[in-house]
């Protein structure tokens, strides 16, 4: 997981999905126009977790899934 997704989870820590899912997505179109694939990835299966709860996108890194789903469970709507 890049240190700029880490520094993001950390802003939106606390607020609710759908007030941090537009932000989201501005952030992985940032990423796409940077061509910072790392980070659009991150941010992909972020958007994932959030909207898909209990479904593990492929290829993520276990640590990482751990990362997202406690990033998820400190939102204010779960």
């Amino acid at each position: 997981m890049t240190e700029s997704i880490k520094k993001l989870m950390i802003e939106l820590e606390g607020k609710s999905t759908q007030e941090i899912l537009p932000k989201l997505y501005e952030e992985n179109d940032n990423a796409r126009a940077k061509k910072n694939r790392r980070l659009s990835e991150d941010l992909n299966n972020l958007i994932f977790i959030l909207l898909n709860p209990g479904v593990k996108p492929g290829g993520v890194r276990e640590e990482d899934l751990q990362a997202f789903k406690r990033f998820q469970n400190g939102l204010k709507n779960n």
